[in-house]
């Protein structure tokens, strides 16, 4: 079996420390159970460095993890992937993202006034959803956000975790896609794996190929602004 490699890497803050853990390459033997303890060891000693984010984490969080890194390593998808406490908050999430590569994103999952469409949008974590364009785009009336039950349902997560990952866990091909233009182009792309405790940093262009292997539509779309400054 040839081996892969993956880069991983470790970022720990508490109230006592600061520190960030280096960035490290392993290879891999037996992908199943190295990918396993990959998750496992990197999930359990952030708990142990940041006891504080223990509460609230989805039981089934580690093998969601897993079964993203699987699927990558089907498609051959190279990823980073670095361990963190539960960021539920772009906010939250901004001060450990700070230092990694990639577009960081945000992905919000609404529902059409019916209750009968769904949609995954993805845009840039800086920017502003224009939600009104967005919805004269979809024609579908207005939007609103869906419920844990309706996130669990289809995407297979909890609130906080929602990704484009999720996307494996939507058999029936519900849920469509709509994807900020300004993404078309992105060099590197970065989403959680389905559990908030971890981050993962691919290439643009895989994400699409990820897409197009779970089938479901998406388009790209102009919806999100540049939140204006002043000084």
């Amino acid at each position: 079996m040839d081996s892969e490699h993956i880069i991983k890497g470790n970022i720990f803050k508490s109230s006592k420390t600061n520190t960030t853990g280096s960035v490290e390459v392993i290879t891999k033997g037996s992908p199943d159970e190295n990918i396993k303890a990959l998750v496992e060891e990197n999930v359990n000693e952030n708990i142990e460095h940041n006891p504080e984010f223990k509460s609230g984490i989805d039981p089934c969080g580690l093998v969601k993890i897993e079964v993203v890194l699987s699927l990558l390593k089907d498609l051959k998808i190279i990823y980073q992937i670095w361990f963190h406490p539960p960021l539920p908050t772009i906010d939250l999430a901004m001060e450990y993202w700070k230092d990694l590569p990639g577009t960081h994103c945000k992905n919000l999952f609404f529902r059409n006034h019916k209750g009968n469409r769904h949609y995954l949008v993805i845009y840039e974590c800086s920017n502003i959803l224009d939600i009104h364009s967005l919805e004269r785009s979809l024609k579908e009336g207005k939007l609103s956000f869906a419920s844990d039950s309706r996130m669990e349902k289809y995407l297979g997560v909890s609130p906080g975790s929602v990704s484009p990952f999720g996307l494996i866990n939507d058999r029936e091909r519900h849920i469509r896609l709509f994807i900020d233009e300004t993404l078309r182009e992105a060099g590197q792309l970065s989403f959680h794996p389905n559990d908030n405790r971890a981050t993962i940093v691919i290439k643009g262009e895989d994400l699409f190929r990820f897409l197009d292997y779970c089938g479901n539509v998406y388009q790209f779309l102009s919806f999100a602004k540049v939140p204006h400054i002043t000084f």
